[in-house]
């Protein structure tokens, strides 16, 4: 932001890492305000005003942590203000997600028509991009729409960039100033008016994009924050092939794209590795790779780990329950090595990556349809078990990552979904 007062903020990657559970972030959030501020017009910034603004048993049917679910079910937020420097023209949010902000029985939508304005700088933008077009429909059809009366509101606005955020003595925020923007360029940038307004928020989110960082040893685009590659196959300065290094996700294309983008990037890397590495690959012994790594003090998650994993997170979501919280990372590697044959569901033991999987989920009818269940629990975890699948751990911390075949696939853990820490 470059802005006084920046210190008192929080970055949205920290509090998404904390209600997605990631192992190295406490458990506990501050989430004690009553009206926040969220900077940005992107994704992040509506999933950070969604979960801000939806209330915690809202997030029942999925399989949230249980200490996320107390976090949110205790908090004081009615009210979330969105901001956006540029017109609503140049909104990055992705129609569908747009869309569903809106569909929460306890959170109104309202964007404000002060500063949502579309000039002819803007019309020649969305001309050349649909998804765009798409997203200015939804949020014009929001415009001074009648209010229906739910208990949260998200607040867009429009036309507003920050110029400070204010704090007490005691470094608590109590107010975010912006200043009113036009865009007289071609290109979308703006230039203030000089109109303030105070905003009275205690907390302020920063959602405006995320730079990757430069890796020891490799080259690196600092202006475009990505490794330079092609395809994935990383490039040297003067443009040569790297042998053996590949690169996938944000700091391959920087940081766009939804889940399916991924899955497509990270195919399209994996592509060229497996083409460069076949005729060498079955020229490898398995003890010689095993070797390999226990040199280097990795930990090695094999298939059928993976699959260990896998039928845990199946049971979870198939519960439809509190997710129950592995005890950090020590219990997680406990469960994918085989120590433990057991996990928690909602207080309720659940046998996980066993025959007896259908039968033990939680309160299940007559024995037939105990029977139906249990077969298609198989035919899923089959699937799982064929779909492309890539995780590791790392000594310093687990750090997983995935592709997957959509087949079957109901209400995982978040913080599995897609690919992280690649």
């Amino acid at each position: 932001l470059g802005i006084p007062g920046e210190e008192h903020s929080y970055g949205a990657a920290d509090f998404v890492s904390w209600y997605d559970a990631h192992p190295d972030v406490p458990q506990s959030w501050p989430l004690d305000a009553t009206s926040v501020a969220v900077l940005g017009v992107g994704n992040v910034a509506l999933d950070v005003a969604r979960v801000l603004a939806k209330t915690g048993d809202e997030m029942l049917v999925t399989d949230i942590p249980a200490h996320v679910h107390a976090g949110l079910a205790a908090k004081t937020i009615t009210d979330v203000h969105v901001f956006a420097r540029r017109g609503p023209a140049y909104a990055k949010f992705s129609p569908l997600e747009l869309r569903e902000l809106n569909h929460s029985p306890n959170v109104e939508v309202i964007v404000h028509p002060e500063g949502f304005d579309v000039d002819e700088h803007g019309m020649a933008h969305i001309a050349e991009h649909k998804s765009q077009k798409m997203v200015l429909n939804t949020l014009t059809s929001w415009v001074g729409a009648d209010p229906v009366g739910k208990p949260h509101r998200i607040h867009l606005h429009f036309a507003e960039a920050p110029v400070e955020i204010v704090a007490d003595a005691d470094g608590k925020v109590t107010t975010l100033r912006t200043e009113r923007t036009h865009s007289p360029n071609a290109d979308g940038r703006v230039e203030g008016t000089g109109e303030v307004t105070d905003w009275d928020v205690q907390q302020v989110y920063r959602a405006i994009g995320y730079r990757s960082s430069a890796l020891p040893g490799l080259p690196f685009d600092e202006r475009a924050a990505v490794i330079p590659n092609d395809g994935g196959r990383v490039l040297d300065l003067d443009g040569t092939p790297i042998p053996g290094t590949y690169v996938t996700g944000w700091i391959k294309r920087g940081p766009v794209g939804l889940i399916g983008h991924t899955k497509s990037d990270a195919a399209e890397t994996v592509g060229h590795l497996l083409a460069e590495t076949q005729q060498t690959a079955t020229a490898r012994r398995t003890e010689d790779v095993d070797a390999y790594f226990a040199e280097r003090d990795v930990d090695v998650v094999t298939h059928t780990s993976w699959e260990r994993l896998d039928a845990h997170e199946v049971a979870l979501g198939e519960a439809r329950t509190l997710f129950h919280a592995l005890d950090g990372v020590a219990e997680l590697a406990r469960l994918i090595a085989g120590e433990v044959e057991t996990a928690l569901l909602g207080g309720h033991p659940s046998l996980v990556g066993s025959d007896e999987f259908g039968r033990r989920r939680l309160g299940q009818g007559d024995n037939r349809q105990d029977d139906q269940d249990e077969e298609r629990g198989g035919e899923r975890l089959e699937g799982h078990g064929k779909s492309r699948g890539l995780r590791s751990a790392a000594s310093t911390g687990w750090r997983i990552w995935q592709m997957r075949g959509g087949r079957n696939r109901r209400q995982l853990p978040p913080r599995w979904n897609g690919l992280d820490n690649f």
